[in-house]
């Protein structure tokens, strides 16, 4: 996949810096790394708490508020120590360190870890003790008591120690959290879920120098090194701070949430300003009611990221989110139903065969680095020193990880083909989210290939199904990885990306992200279960409390009503493989063809995923169209501070309000997602 002409696109890649031994890097300070470890722990108590309370998310996406707010705090430290005359103690590069610490971890309080893990550890026994007396014979049989805190359903009633109960209706008063049956289950987790993480660090070092050498842009990764970049050591702000462009455009986003921020404290006093609309009925029959109710949605980060991307591969992700809806009128016209499943299943196709160019495309270094790894040598391409992590050490990181996951769903009930294919199409969907990232910048990535577990039993359904045992355990751990919002893996290559162009030792960034992971993971578990039994369940966030017989009604439905693919359903997966195959060719044969198929492939996602950033990314391409058209590249260069206003003023006031609401909570949220 060869990328096109920076320079014709529009696109403004950051230089990088010059090649420096590892030595001659800037490598990580004592009092940076305790900074970092600070903000990682209160990010993972803040965000557990503001994720299951209020569904806030502060570590959403592939551009975390989080972290973005991170770096703005440290820079106004930096500003208070230049006002009275002492130096920065926090340069770009301990800047950039503290960013990838945050960036990298930023999921786990929410939807990577903290609204799915506890809540599936404790619905299918709540709800078995209920109304669905059938989860009693279909689910708790199959469920090995080490992976839940307690298995009796009679739990709930249980006035003597009400592990469950408590946690779905809330603690009585004076009571304390009880601790103890949790213990148990979450260190056994914990390798489960390590292995996730470490396998996403592991794909992502092998893949980095092939998509380097691709010249991706990174274009999310451009916004925090632009807020490090000083213009001399003496500068109180940094250069990008100094222009009024970079301020106007921060104050728009900082108004309009403040407003907004306001009407949820005083709905009597100020009105809302709606960001969230539709275009309404305006056919109102069929085959065209199908553009009826198309949403025009403003997110302010995901206009600034388009300005940053490539003007081709802008117009491809609208277009395509259009070209979904024209599929949908040709198929009515046509007398088909059930349009989401098909578009659906031609996104499984695009993504399947869009991972497998990608490995493809990186079949040389991949091979160097197996071999290297088999005979213990290194046989990687040039100097290796450079790398975050040594290729062979990669390879071995992949494979330790992946058996990881493949002994713990056997331990679990599963079967190796089962569990293998599970992890076959996360692995899939997490090589194809993480080019989206790179290459299209894109904020939230919601792939087609989930749920995982549901896919792996529609596939065994139409040949031998499988048992429920073995469907208990899929479930489980497919539960954990089935939201791909906050992948880590796309954040860790963007953790490589900033390493790289902060000119900072890449393997002290690699160890330094490991053990944010590693310290995400277990400061987000106190708060979190002192949140739910203080509340309970049914009083938390809209999604939370949605969600505690998501499991148990997957595994009843994959059992009992489980509906197998069909021949129709393969003929819509080849029909998304064949259309990436005609852009991949188209793409690579005519220079100039504007069409993307990673944006094709984005298109076909979940519907909601395109119609919440469609029209942003419309906005922001317009704006680089005219802009490069009428002004040229010059101007367009110019006016690049008014994309990081929109960026870095957004993360900054929905921090500041999410800040505000964690202690004063509200209903509803600023932002959806």
């Amino acid at each position: 996949m060869e990328a096109p002409d920076p320079v014709a696109e529009g696109v403004q890649k950051p230089a990088s810096p010059p090649r420096q031994t590892p030595a001659a890097r800037e490598g990580l300070r004592a009092g940076t790394l305790a900074t970092a470890l600070v903000l990682v722990t209160a990010v993972a108590v803040g965000g557990a708490v503001s994720a299951l309370v209020n569904y806030d998310l502060i570590g959403l996406g592939h551009l975390p508020r989080c972290a973005v707010f991170a770096v703005v705090i440290l820079l106004v430290a930096n500003a208070l120590c230049r006002r009275f005359g002492r130096g920065h103690p926090f340069g770009r590069g301990q800047l950039a360190f503290v960013y990838i610490a945050v960036l990298v971890m930023a999921g786990i309080p929410g939807q990577q870890l903290v609204t799915y893990l506890y809540v599936g550890m404790i619905g299918s026994q709540y709800h078995a003790a209920g109304s669905s007396s059938e989860y009693r014979t279909e689910v708790l049989p199959y469920l090995k008591p080490w992976m839940v805190p307690v298995q009796d359903p009679a739990d709930p009633f249980n006035a003597e120690q009400p592990v469950i109960s408590w946690a779905m209706h809330g603690m009585p008063w004076g009571a304390s959290v009880p601790w103890r049956p949790w213990v148990r289950p979450l260190l056994l987790w914990t390798p489960y879920l390590l292995a996730l993480l470490f396998l996403q660090v592991c794909l992502a070092a092998l893949l980095r120098r092939r998509w380097d050498e691709e010249r991706l842009t990174y274009p999310l990764a451009q916004a925090p090194i632009e807020l490090m970049t000083y213009a001399s050591e003496k500068a109180a702000l940094p250069k990008l701070m100094t222009s009024p462009l970079f301020w106007g455009m921060a104050l728009i986003p900082a108004v309009v949430h403040t407003k907004n921020a306001l009407a949820m404290l005083y709905p009597y006093a100020f009105t809302r300003i709606d960001l969230n609309k539709n275009v309404g009925v305006i056919f109102g029959e069929a085959p065209w009611s199908n553009f009826d109710y198309l949403p025009i949605q403003v997110y302010f980060e995901t206009i600034g990221a388009t300005y940053l991307i490539p003007v081709g591969t802008g117009f491809s992700l609208w277009f395509f989110w259009l070209v979904r809806r024209f599929i949908c009128v040709y198929r009515d016209t046509q007398g088909l139903i059930d349009h989401q499943a098909y578009l659906q299943q031609q996104g499984i196709g695009a993504y399947l065969l869009l991972a497998a160019l990608c490995v493809w495309g990186a079949r040389k270094s991949l091979a160097e680095a197996f071999q290297g790894a088999v005979s213990r040598g290194n046989h990687a391409r040039g100097d290796s020193s450079h790398e975050p992590l040594a290729p062979r050490w990669a390879v071995m990181g992949v494979v330790l990880s992946l058996a990881t996951t493949l002994a713990w769903g056997v331990a679990a009930g599963g079967t190796p083909l089962s569990i293998g294919l599970m992890m076959a199409l996360h692995v899939a969907g997490m090589i194809v989210l993480s080019r989206l990232v790179a290459e299209c910048g894109l904020f939230c990535v919601w792939t087609p290939l989930c749920p995982p577990q549901e896919m792996v039993a529609r596939t065994f359904g139409a040949f031998r199904p499988l048992s429920p045992q073995a469907t208990t355990a899929l479930c489980y751990m497919g539960w954990k990885v089935q939201d791909t919002a906050s992948m880590t893996m796309a954040n860790v290559m963007q953790g490589f990306k900033v390493a790289e162009m902060a000119s900072i030792r890449p393997s002290s960034a690699l160890w330094l992200m490991v053990g944010a992971l590693v310290l995400g993971v277990f400061a987000s578990h106190p708060p979190s279960l002192k949140a739910i039994y203080e509340n309970g369940y049914y009083a938390l966030g809209w999604w939370p409390r949605g969600t505690t017989d998501a499991v148990p009604a997957s595994i009843h439905n994959l059992t009992k009503g489980l509906t197998a693919f069909k021949g129709e359903n393969a003929t819509a997966v080849a029909h998304g493989a064949l259309v990436v195959t005609a852009l991949h060719l188209l793409r690579t044969q005519f220079h100039r063809f504007p069409l993307q198929p990673f944006a094709y492939a984005a298109a076909l996602g979940p519907q909601f995923m395109m119609d919440r950033y469609g029209f942003s990314i419309f906005i922001g391409w317009c704006f680089k169209h005219f802009v490069l058209k009428y002004g040229g590249v010059a101007t367009h260069s110019k006016l690049r501070p008014a994309a990081f206003g929109l960026i870095a003023g957004n993360a900054a006031i929905l921090l500041l309000w999410t800040l505000y609401f964690y202690f004063h909570p509200v209903e509803g949220v600023l932002v959806t997602e």
